[in-house]
């Protein structure tokens, strides 16, 4: 079953750009009913997050395709390109009764590309301002939508406490407990991280660089999730940070960069803190991937 799932990751992780995805069939009024609805998103956004001024983007609503298991496109993406923000938003993600949370993560990937580049001179565009700043940007866009989706008033807000049994909500809009969608989130990573890589070796499988990355984004999104849990909650907070099964595995610090994102403030990361994490991220697991024969 697994391997029927990595295949099928393989099979729709496209190289052509979220441009060339099919467009959602709109009338003109349709459309801009549905950038007003957005860009209201967008102020109220940058309300939550007590800043001014964010820049402009550019929209494009794109089709998820029925009968697709997976595409290149599933929720939303955000993309810098010639000194324009790209925003694609799929029909699955308009739609969904979790739209707005879905687009507080992509803003906060605009949001972290001015921040980093204002900070510390990241590029904006380019594979390398990509790698970079890649992992810093996703655990910090889930840490802005749990935030918001355990009804913090901002980003300051600092509650005093956050009930383990707080309902989220996850990317399909299933309603769980916060506990319980972080303890199914670390099964899941358990599943393909370790018993996956296993079944994969003993089968004398092959995995793209592609199916890699996605493994990562579940892991960087576990751990965005998880910082605020530790940060708020505490219960079985132990539990829920023990990956040293993927750490035996994969040969990789995950340690160090949960440590890092638990148990500080993302904003105050330093520079160097950010490429390490860089590196354990988008480097050691390719090169891990690569040494024990399944790349």
């Amino acid at each position: 079953m697994l391997l029927n799932i990595l295949n099928i990751i393989e099979k729709f992780t496209q190289s052509k750009s979220l441009k060339e995805l099919p467009d959602m069939i709109l009338t003109a009024l349709q459309e801009d009913d549905m950038k007003k609805m957005v860009y209201e998103i967008y102020k109220e956004y940058q309300d939550f997050m007590c800043i001014t001024d964010m820049p402009k983007y550019k929209i494009y609503f794109k089709s998820k395709g029925k009968g697709c298991l997976l595409h290149s496109l599933d929720m939303a993406a955000e993309e810098y390109e010639q000194g324009t923000y790209n925003l694609y938003v799929s029909d699955v993600a308009y739609d969904s009764n979790i739209r707005k949370e879905v687009l507080y993560h992509e803003f906060t990937h605009i949001y972290d590309r001015e921040f980093l580049y204002n900070k510390y001179r990241f590029g904006k565009e380019g594979k390398l301002a990509d790698i970079n700043t890649h992992p810093f940007t996703e655990i910090h866009a889930e840490q802005v939508r749990f935030l918001y989706m355990l009804g913090c008033k901002n980003i300051n807000d600092n509650p005093k406490g956050i009930n383990h049994n707080a309902v989220v909500w996850d990317i399909n809009s299933r309603s769980l407990a916060f506990y319980d969608y972080l303890k199914d989130s670390k099964d899941r990573i358990d599943n393909v991280f370790v018993k996956g890589v296993d079944k994969i070796k003993h089968r004398h499988k092959k995995i793209s660089k592609a199916i890699i990355g996605n493994m990562v984004d579940q892991l960087l999104y576990y751990i965005g999730a998880l910082s605020i849990y530790i940060r708020y909650c505490n219960y079985k907070n132990d539990e829920l940070m023990d990956l040293s099964n993927v750490n035996a595995c994969w040969h990789v610090e995950i340690d160090k960069v949960i440590d890092l994102y638990c148990n500080n403030d993302i904003t105050t990361l330093q520079k160097i803190d950010i490429v390490k994490t860089s590196e354990i991220m988008m480097c050691d697991f390719v090169r891990c991937a690569e040494s024990i024969g399944i790349l």
